[in-house]
């Protein structure tokens, strides 16, 4: 499996995880991070309204984790 995060580090927003099929919706995205499948954000400043992001890194980890438990 080629990784799109192993040369640089690659900040992936919403608007990425939906485009790549991760998640569908935003209830989507917060049921995921609640349950554990995805990681929680990283945030740009301390204010409600800040931009939130995740490393590629990790969304790929997780997407093989639950690859992994859905194998099973």
């Amino acid at each position: 499996m080629t990784t799109f995060a192993t040369v640089q580090k690659v900040k992936l927003d919403y608007n990425d995880l939906k485009a790549m099929g991760i998640v569908g919706s935003r209830f989507d995205l917060r049921t995921k991070i609640q349950s554990g499948r995805l990681p929680k954000p990283n945030k740009d400043g301390s204010s409600v309204q800040a931009r939130i992001w995740w490393w590629a890194a990790d969304v790929q980890k997780a997407m093989e984790r639950e690859k992994l438990t859905a194998a099973e």
